[in-house]
């Protein structure tokens, strides 16, 4: 990797306004100072870390032969108790990416979004990903209909090429031609609901983020290829305050929670935020008998403190780097 700044053409500023020119050089400045400023926190992080490493040194050559033969066998079994839960976890994930509920992105809309959002679904794509290793039944994640802009921001993902997920170019169809039958779109404009998951299925995951500018977008696509759709019971298990519209990454979490539950109820809710979901009417009568309650002075007594001595705080004396950071880019200007 060439050094920044190197084998660059100076950009000639003749032909710009006064005004122009000092947004220019302000540009030049904070980009500056961010680079600066990067550079002073990662050398304060590199010297805490030094710190502690020499504090723990120094406390492990403080111990006795018998504490330091126990504190060694406990950190080589801690070391591989974590190895054999990595190689539990690796196998089971191995075992659903082959006999796994086959879970279907559809990749298909890089022309309907816009380069923030495309940079917005390949972050859903990542969660997608970590959701998937972190569940109980992991499913066999496929990405169907990468390729373009969307395949070059995929690629860019640190260790995507260590990821046990079918990533393919061509569409779902052609993926799955012998298993038309099996196919089913998960869409919240179906009027279908999907009340158990059949294993012998796949579930087909609308991968865009449009903000629901495009009505009926994948509903009109799985009418006219003629397979089967249907949308997951929002509104029928958890009532929503807003719309069952959700992100990529939220359909795909929920899915896997059902997997291991078996309870839409309890998938649905460690999912979707309680902003967007109503409360159930027993919730909110006792939420009602709360507030009268406290409203009440008959019912509840005025709160009286006992008397207690007042604690005095424990001074903890900050960490003092030789590294000074510059706070603010008006300071770092100041100084320049």
């Amino acid at each position: 990797e060439e050094p920044e700044g190197e084998d660059e053409e100076p950009i000639s500023d003749a032909h710009l306004s006064k005004t122009a020119k000092k947004k220019l050089l302000k540009k030049k400045m904070r980009d500056q100072w961010t680079r600066e400023k990067k550079e002073t926190r990662k050398a304060v992080q590199h010297e805490a870390v030094a710190k502690k490493r020499e504090e723990s040194k120094e406390k492990f050559d403080a111990l006795t032969e018998e504490e330091k033969a126990a504190k060694i066998a406990l950190t080589k079994s801690l070391v591989e108790a974590r190895r054999q839960r990595a190689a539990e976890k690796k196998q089971k994930q191995k075992e659903s990416f082959e006999g796994g509920q086959h879970l279907v992105i559809d990749l298909e809309f890089e022309d309907k979004m816009s380069e923030k959002e495309l940079y917005s679904l390949n972050k859903q794509l990542m969660y997608c990903y970590s959701a998937n290793t972190r569940a109980e039944t992991p499913s066999r994640l496929v990405m169907t209909g990468l390729e373009g802009r969307q395949r070059e921001l995929y690629d860019q993902i640190s260790g995507v090429q260590n990821w046990m997920v079918d990533a393919r170019s061509e569409t779902y169809l052609d993926v799955y031609k012998e298993r038309l039958g099996d196919l089913v779109y998960l869409t919240a404009d179906s009027p279908n609901i999907i009340h158990e998951l059949d294993p012998k299925k796949v579930y087909i995951v609308g991968g865009i983020v449009d903000h629901n500018r495009y009505k009926n977008l994948t509903l009109e696509k799985a009418t006219i290829q003629g397979i089967a759709h249907g949308h997951l019971p929002i509104g029928h298990d958890l009532k929503m305050t807003t719309s069952r519209v959700l992100t990529v990454n939220q359909v795909v979490e929920i899915i896997l929670g059902f997997l291991d539950s078996k309870d839409w109820r309890q998938a649905l809710g460690k999912v979707i935020p309680k902003r967007k979901r109503e409360e159930d009417e027993e919730e909110q009568s006792e939420t009602i008998v709360v507030k009268s309650a406290k409203l009440s002075p008959e019912v509840v007594e005025p709160f009286k403190p006992e008397a207690v001595e007042p604690v005095k705080p424990e001074v903890v004396e900050p960490v003092k780097s030789e590294v000074v950071e510059k706070e603010s880019f008006e300071e770092f200007v100041d100084e320049s």
